[in-house]
Formats: C-alpha cells, sequence, structure tokens
C-alpha cells in the first residue's frame, strides 16, 4: 500500500481491514529522519513517501534476507 495523502493513519488501518484483522502497533519503530516528531505528527506524516505491506510471520525472515540483498530499509511496526 502507497502511503500518501494522510500518511501512515491512512495506510496502516486501510491494510489491516483489508486483512480482516486488528493490529497492534508501535509507532517508535517507524523509520524517520526527523526524531522531533511527535508521534502524531509521525502517524499523520505525508512528507516522506512509505510503503506498507503486510507480511505473514512465517515469511519474516524471508521478507529480512530480501531487504539485506537489497539494501532496502524497513521496519517493523506492529502484528495483526
Amino acid at each position: 500500500h502507497d502511503v500518501g495523502a494522510g500518511g501512515l493513519s491512512n495506510a496502516v488501518p486501510e491494510i489491516v481491514h483489508d486483512c480482516d484483522r486488528g493490529a497492534r502497533l508501535e509507532l517508535r519503530n517507524v523509520i524517520s529522519a526527523d526524531k522531533s516528531l511527535s508521534p502524531m505528527a509521525l502517524w499523520c506524516n505525508e512528507a516522506q513517501e512509505r510503503y506498507i505491506i503486510a507480511v505473514s510471520q512465517s515469511r519474516i525472515e524471508e521478507f529480512k534476507k530480501i531487504c539485506k540483498r537489497e539494501r532496502c530499509l524497513y521496519a517493523i511496526i506492529g502484528h495483526a
């Protein structure tokens, strides 16, 4: 899910809903260049383009290996 208008506050609930799940999130795990952002500002921030994907717990290690190989930053911000 592309994160644009509405920031994480739009994209995360949409993907959780599409997976027919609930979720527990840790906003402090979100990578941000601006460490001064409050949790609310980070949740609604539209300035940093991001993508949200849902990865099955059984495939997290595979996902991490792909990210390492591709030199792609990632953060696990929650669990469904």
